[in-house]
């Protein structure tokens, strides 16, 4: 297992990861004796095989359907996703996103152009309600895989 470094450029919104994967906790009963003992019981362990009734674990909560990497090649609405790693705290949306292995710069010369992109890219964030007037500029992500 190696680790892998990707820097983007990004003109968009910085979003808290846990507004895009959030976390839930979920309940299993590790007992697998037939017929099942009643997880709801005042019992934590099965008579019979030891095992804990209900185990409560953290699972993440994907808000988009997907999970980090995934929203990153997909995109959300169309539009492009830097996400900062594994243990990263951040997605960021933008407008445009430039790479490190882009082969030619990413140029903005129509500000009308620009102007209609922020106008719709602003209203799909406000309908998604991921929109925050602070969090919007130029941002440098260096996303981290290990």
């Amino acid at each position: 297992m190696s680790r892998n470094y990707y820097a983007y450029a990004i003109i968009g919104l910085r979003v808290p990861k846990d507004k895009i994967i959030g976390t839930v906790t979920k309940h299993r009963n590790r007992c697998r004796c037939e017929p099942q003992t009643d997880p709801m019981s005042e019992q934590k362990f099965c008579g019979n095989c030891g095992e804990i009734l209900d185990r409560a674990y953290r699972a993440d909560d994907l808000k988009f359907g997907m999970d980090g990497w995934d929203l990153c090649k997909e995109g959300i609405r169309g539009w492009p996703v830097a996400y900062d790693g594994d243990y990263g705290r951040y997605f960021y949306i933008g407008i445009r996103k430039a790479s490190d292995g882009d082969k030619k710069p990413v140029d903005v010369r129509d500000t009308r152009t620009m102007d209609q992109q922020e106008n719709k890219f602003k209203s799909d964030m406000v309908e998604l309600g991921l929109w925050d007037p602070d969090e919007y500029g130029l941002w440098a992500v260096l996303q981290g895989s290990w």
